[in-house]
């Protein structure tokens, strides 16, 4: 490393205390991106410039975990210290419109009304937009889709992410990128309130299965390296998500946007119950997985 490394001084650039505002985060995050995240990022510029094509990277965490955080500020470090521009793509940005997931509860199982397992997202569209963003070739502008979760629905084209230029690595981020299928076995038994009384047969849990199991392992298998943030439980997600609901009240707020839809306490803990499975067998089943595990605390320090 040399004097002249433009990482040794990028938390300088006035891109990154901006974020840090907007997403009002606690200074020891700045102390956190000092120690741990720089070094990723520089690791990861040698990686992308030694890597043909446009590689994929994702990141996986259980909600609240602080994926989507690292993913905006692993792109920011590497556009102003690497000069290497890397869209990101929120996997739950892709989700299925709200008209579609009536449709799939009406045909399937009224459980895939609720946003956020296997089988609720637009993978054809995700897959489309990463394949456009990784042509080197392109000179079209290239279309995120948004999702905006106080409407459960995704949002008009018009809002969408405008992704102009070359991209050098797209990133990847979301609860379930990288979820591996579960054993028929063990989609047996309920794990919670949730499944024994509103999936007593099972047939929610194994069609999120068969999904796990064809499009989205096709769909994860573009995945040229995993991050995965690990939570010490799944105990400790209530909490985290419970905060990251009380940010987005305080920001709707600001933004005089007051009235729509919010998860109180007794609807959060429903809602997580859809991800418990898969989020406890992530926990047992993907560290050996990845290519960096990050151990978190409860407190979502990283150890």
């Amino acid at each position: 490393m040399t004097s002249s490394d433009p990482f040794n001084t990028v938390l300088e650039h006035p891109a990154i205390g901006r974020a840090l505002a907007a997403e009002d985060l606690p200074d020891a995050y700045e102390r956190l991106l000092e120690a741990r995240i720089v070094p990723m990022a520089r690791a990861l510029a040698d990686w992308v410039r030694a890597s043909p094509g446009v590689p994929l990277l994702g990141i996986n965490g259980a909600q609240a975990s602080g994926k989507s955080t690292l993913a905006l500020f692993l792109s920011l470090l590497l556009d102003r210290a690497a000069s290497l521009r890397c869209p990101v793509i929120s996997i739950d940005d892709i989700y299925a419109t709200r008209t579609e997931r009536v449709q799939l509860a009406q045909d399937i199982h009224p459980l895939l009304m609720t946003r956020g397992v296997p089988g609720t997202h637009d993978i054809g569209l995700g897959a489309s937009v990463i394949e456009q963003l990784q042509d080197e070739t392109r000179t079209s502008v290239v279309r995120i889709p948004r999702f905006d979760k106080s409407a459960d629905d995704r949002c008009a084209p018009g809002d969408w992410t405008r992704w102009a230029g070359p991209a050098h690595l797209v990133i990847l981020e979301g609860w379930c990128v990288g979820c591996p299928p579960q054993d028929p076995e063990a989609l047996e038994e309920p794990v919670n309130q949730l499944e024994r009384d509103e999936d007593p047969g099972g047939e929610w849990r194994h069609f999120v299965n068969r999904q796990l199991q064809g499009p989205y392992a096709r769909f994860f298998d573009k995945l040229d390296r995993l991050i995965m943030l690990r939570a010490p439980g799944f105990e400790c997600v209530f909490d985290w998500r419970l905060e990251q609901e009380r940010k987005l009240e305080a920001r709707l707020a600001r933004e005089g946007r007051r009235g729509e839809r919010l998860l109180n306490e007794e609807t959060l803990r429903r809602f997580l119950d859809h991800y418990e499975r898969l989020t406890t067998h992530m926990l047992q089943v993907l560290p050996p997985r990845a290519d960096t595990l990050v151990e978190l605390d409860k407190a979502r320090g990283w150890l």
